[in-house]
């Protein structure tokens, strides 16, 4: 595989980001999000000889966390942490023993200091604490929400992806990145073989 993007790029600024929960439709996107701290686990082996270290190898997990902060749509803060259970009348919502962290996709539309663009995604993302805010009265700048997020391996191992935009990088994958992303999505599509093209209909003469 050719990695065609031969320059530095420095993450500088993140211009959306986006919260799919499930099977929703679409992703909701955001331009609120202020920073977001990536650190992706590994595993080191190491094998050793005449009890010396001879030989290393370090492999990603797929999991991770994201710290970020963020002003976050009230509807999305409130699924993030499970708040919506039954029981209640309209508009309640209650943070106790009956909510579960829901597990979202997490995207981001991200540019460097020149304006390339990189997508990011994370598919199978859940907030890793409780419920932390912090409310300052006649405060001259609103407080962000502070949240770390859990990154866990999708169903093929991957807990992060990430493209660069170029000019030929597939429309289907630039259109759909943020609002609709999975692995599918960005999964290469091989031609048919050679002889799957030829093989006859089956019960033709």
């Amino acid at each position: 595989m050719s990695v065609k993007y031969s320059e530095i790029f420095s993450e500088y600024d993140i211009t959306e980001w986006g919260i799919r929960f499930g099977d929703e439709a679409e992703a909701v996107i955001m331009d609120t999000l202020g920073t977001a701290e990536e650190s992706m686990e590994v595993r080191t082996v190491t094998k050793n000889k005449r009890n010396m270290p001879w030989k290393t190898r370090t492999k990603a997990t797929g999991a991770g966390e994201v710290k970020i902060t963020a002003h976050i749509r009230e509807d999305v803060y409130d699924q993030m942490f499970g708040m919506y259970v039954d029981g209640y009348k309209d508009g309640v919502t209650a943070y106790g023993t009956l909510s579960v962290h829901e597990q979202f996709c997490m995207t981001e539309k991200v540019e460097d200091e020149d304006g390339n663009v990189k997508l990011k995604a994370y598919p199978c993302c859940t907030v890793k604490e409780g419920i932390s805010r912090k409310v300052e009265t006649n405060a001259e700048e609103i407080a962000e929400v502070e949240l770390t997020v859990s990154v866990d391996p999708d169903s093929t191992g991957i807990g992060m992806y990430q493209l660069i935009i170029q000019e030929d990088t597939d429309e289907k994958m630039k259109q759909d990145w943020m609002k609709k992303f999975d692995s599918s999505l960005v999964a290469a599509t091989e031609p048919a073989s050679e002889d799957e093209a030829t093989d006859p209909v089956e019960g033709g003469e």
